[in-house]
């Protein structure tokens, strides 16, 4: 497991190696995490169809809401 994508990016030389997907032997910690939630939905009381939005999707999301409000971004 590494920190970084870019670190998991090197990692790709383990795919070669041994002749499995990368996904399967090494990722970043998000990733890992992403694919244990995806398993683990029902205990960890998420929807099944749960997503994990980005800075810049939690802005976006958060832009549409204050316009739907009629409140003022700038506020």
């Amino acid at each position: 497991m590494t920190f970084t994508n870019k670190a998991a990016a090197k990692c790709a030389r383990i795919e070669t190696l041994l002749g499995c997907r990368r996904r399967d032997v090494a990722g970043n910690f998000h990733g890992l995490a992403h694919r244990l939630l995806r398993i683990h939905w029902r205990e960890a009381g998420l929807p099944q169809s749960f997503q994990i939005l980005d800075s810049e999707d939690q802005a976006r999301v958060l832009r549409k809401v204050l316009k739907a409000l009629e409140l003022d971004e700038t506020r």
